[in-house]
């Protein structure tokens, strides 16, 4: 398991929200997150176990189930597709090894091509992998040799079947042990690469936390950033940088910029936020139209917005009353919606556990497989709703006790979000109801219920068996 300061952070904050008020789903730090072809959603980190079964690392979510992918001790610091093809960075990835390294995930398994080491300072760590403009691969992190090549200081790529160095030596100030001279996150364009990270120097070049390869020498973006963390670009194709910062350039900008390609600029009054290492701008994400920005911070623009929010090119916007405690990783599905991760118990007010999915109107769910038996809810003061059975295979039935006369309603929608169903849209006196639904058209697998009375909604779990 890992021992880095980040993971430790990281680790010590999940455990907070544990006391808080779980358990998670996971019990550990989720640190990526991904989409196949199909749509499958693939879940990495330094976890051991998922819904209480036994996941190590790796995990994938079909809709309805969770899929253990990972084996042994191992554990994933950064994976992207690349084409068809997963790749995976993490420890112990091959049980025999002991050591980080970059694999192809395939569904025999795992195959290392890429050993990592730090040969002076803590564990080395895998932070990001992403695909090089003129082929092959790029991994970025906080390590000084890969296989016997030296010198690959926190970056190297994967190219023609061998690993090389990018340019010259990265180097920076020792903020603890393991995250010394760290590159935390990569991007690519058709020519450039871009890197974020915890450096002031590259070769002889004096540059804060952010710079530039072209292909054949590196150009510094900035002076100022003591903690850069994430890249994206956005709708307009504009360089965004998240971290910890509070000036770029002798200029004050909050902890996210944009680079309009010649100078940084901020966005609004930026992010709020404590100053403390790894709070924050820590996760970024685009779409057609907005840069999301998430981690540890109360507002944004001035305006309140937990631990989330969009930019729309113009202002701020809170994304339905955000997430109740720090987000890590935010990631655009092939659906639409954002998916995000991290040590949240609560999405916009409904019971999530470490994932939440975004559709543009309302924070979903993500991974939470129902119980099994009866389960009764409270959706309003002197209400008490049930489900039965829980699975269902033809029908199922909807116990409604309710307080006062109204109007009720029961939608049933799937994990994408999409309403299936309105089985009851009535005027109910007070009383005790029994309401049988048909659910023998419905694909077997896990569905949203909601109940909604007296201005009140719940979310519950059903699953489906045929």
């Amino acid at each position: 398991m890992k021992t880095t300061f980040l993971a430790t952070l990281l680790i010590f904050q999940v455990s907070t929200v544990i006391a808080q008020g779980g358990p998670p789903q996971f019990n550990s730090v989720i640190t990526a997150l991904e989409f196949d072809a199909e749509g499958r959603l693939y879940v990495g980190g330094f976890f051991s176990e998922v819904a209480g079964m036994p996941a190590v690392g790796l995990v994938r979510w079909d809709g309805a189930a969770w899929e253990p992918l990972g084996d042994g001790t191992m554990d994933v610091g950064a994976m992207r597709f690349v084409g068809d093809t997963l790749y995976v960075g993490g420890e112990n990835l091959d049980p025999h090894a002991n050591h980080e390294q970059v694999a192809r995930w395939t569904p025999e398994g795992f195959e290392p091509f890429g050993t990592f080491r730090h040969r002076c300072c803590g564990s080395p760590t895998i932070y990001a992998i992403e695909a090089d403009p003129n082929g092959g691969l790029i991994v970025a992190g906080n390590f000084t040799e890969v296989d016997t090549f030296f010198e690959a200081n926190s970056l190297a790529r994967w190219r023609d079947a061998q690993w090389e160095t990018i340019g010259a030596r990265i180097e920076g100030t020792i903020i603890v042990d393991d995250a010394m001279d760290a590159v935390l996150g990569v991007l690519t364009d058709s020519q450039n690469v871009y890197i974020a990270g915890l450096f002031d120097r590259v070769g002889t070049l004096e540059t804060g936390g952010l710079a530039k390869w072209t292909g054949s020498a590196w150009e510094g973006l900035a002076t100022g950033p003591e903690s850069v963390y994430v890249l994206v670009f956005g709708p307009e194709g504009s360089l965004y940088a998240g971290g910890g910062f509070t000036d770029i350039d002798g200029k004050e900008i909050n902890r996210i910029a944009r680079w309009d390609g010649t100078a940084w600029e901020p966005l609004g009054a930026g992010i709020d936020g404590e100053i403390l290492f790894g709070s924050g701008v820590s996760a970024l994400a685009a779409d057609a139209e907005y840069v999301y920005a998430a981690g540890d911070f109360e507002s944004a623009g001035g305006i309140p917005a937990n631990n989330i929010a969009r930019w729309d090119g113009q202002s701020w916007e809170p994304l339905g009353g955000g997430l109740n405690s720090r987000v890590d990783v935010l990631r655009v599905g092939p659906d639409g919606s954002l998916y995000a991760a991290g040590f949240f118990t609560e999405a916009g007010g409904v019971p999530v556990s470490q994932l939440a999915r975004w559709d543009g109107e309302r924070w979903h769910a993500v991974g939470i497989v129902a119980p099994v038996g009866t389960e009764e809810v409270d959706p309003a003061p002197g209400d008490r709703f049930s489900l039965f059975p829980n699975p269902a295979d033809s029908r199922f039935t909807v116990g409604l006790d309710v307080s006062e006369s109204g109007p009720v309603r029961v939608l049933l929608y799937d994990l994408l979000g999409r309403h299936v169903a309105t089985p009851l849209d009535a005027w109910l006196p007070a009383g005790s109801h029994r309401m049988p639904i048909d659910v023998s058209p419905l694909s077997a697998g896990i569905y949203l219920v909601w109940i909604e009375h007296a201005g009140q909604r719940k979310t519950s779990m059903l699953r489906v068996i045929h």
